[in-house]
C-alpha cells in the first residue's frame, strides 16, 4: 500500500504563510513547543497541552489541507466558478501531493495580494 503523505503544513510552510498575511487564527491545529520537546500538534482551540489553554509565541499555527481549500475558496477575489472545482478535482490526484499544491496556491495568491482574509471573520 501507497504511504499517504502528510495532510498538514510543516513549521516551515506554517512560517512562510504568517509571513505572507494568512492570519494565525484562520489555523485549525497548532505545533505546539515545550522546553526543547520535539514539537506536536494540537486541534485548535484545543491545547491540550497547555492546562491554561494560551498560545504561546513559541507555537507554530498549521493548516489542514481542507482548511487552506476553504482559505483559498472563501477568500480569494479572482476566482470563479470553474476554479473551485478544479482546485479540488486535479490538484494532488495527479501529482499526488494535495498539500504541497494548495499550500503553493495559497502561497502565490497571498503573495499576489489576492485574498481578503476579512471573509474569514464573523
Amino acid at each position: 500500500m501507497k504511504k499517504l503523505k502528510n495532510n498538514f503544513t510543516n513549521v516551515e510552510q506554517s512560517k512562510r504563510l504568517l509571513e505572507l498575511g494568512v492570519p494565525k487564527y484562520s489555523a485549525d491545529m497548532w505545533y505546539v513547543g515545550s522546553l526543547g520537546a520535539p514539537r506536536k500538534y494540537a486541534p485548535f482551540p484545543s491545547f491540550s497541552y497547555h492546562f491554561d489553554g494560551v498560545i504561546y509565541e513559541r507555537d507554530v499555527p498549521c493548516w489542514s489541507v481542507g482548511r487552506l481549500i476553504e482559505i483559498h475558496l472563501k477568500c480569494c477575489t479572482t476566482l470563479n466558478q470553474n476554479d473551485a472545482h478544479i482546485v479540488i478535482s486535479r490538484f494532488g490526484i495527479e501529482t499526488g501531493g494535495l498539500l504541497q499544491n494548495m499550500y503553493d496556491m495559497v502561497s502565490e495568491c497571498a503573495l499576489l495580494g489576492r485574498y481578503d482574509f476579512s471573509k474569514l471573520e464573523g
